[in-house]
């Protein structure tokens, strides 16, 4: 083989490598990206499941509760989904959960809309005015009825 031949080879080489370096970069990123927005729907479900199994109760949130932390109306969680206390400002807290229970228009003595909102610390920190759902954001929502009797 010639020196050029080598040469030609090594640049080819050289950018499969390099190509193949940047698909594993992006494919972590993709895996990291899918796992947080996994858990978190899975936060928003467990948090709307403990919602809807509660008594009945006329009780209705705030109605900006899912944009911003609002007193009983939000959870901070860990990278494992278990509550933290002390608000975004704790090291462990990764994940944001908010709730919002309001009267259904059209039968408000007897329907609730249910909504859950699961983001994270950061995000929902900086999470100014209407719902708007974002990459790795989880957003749940049901309409419970009173069991008619």
């Amino acid at each position: 083989m010639r020196l050029i031949e080598v040469l030609t080879a090594l640049v080819v080489m050289t950018t499969a490598v390099v190509a193949a370096a940047s698909l594993v970069v992006v494919s972590s990123a993709s895996v990291r990206s899918a796992r947080v927005q996994t858990w978190a729907a899975l936060l928003a479900q467990d948090k709307l499941g403990d919602l809807c199994a509660r008594s009945w109760t006329p009780d209705v949130s705030p109605p900006d509760s899912l944009q911003h932390d609002v007193a009983g109306w939000v959870e901070w969680l860990d990278a494992s989904g278990r509550q933290v206390t002390g608000g975004p400002s704790v090291h462990n807290a990764v994940y944001v959960r908010r709730w919002k229970v309001q009267s259904l228009a059209a039968d408000p003595d007897n329907a609730r809309i249910v909504q859950v909102l699961v983001t994270t610390v950061v995000a929902g920190a900086l999470r100014p005015g209407p719902l708007a759902a974002r990459p790795g954001d989880a957003v749940v929502s049901t309409i419970r009825t009173r069991l008619s009797r």
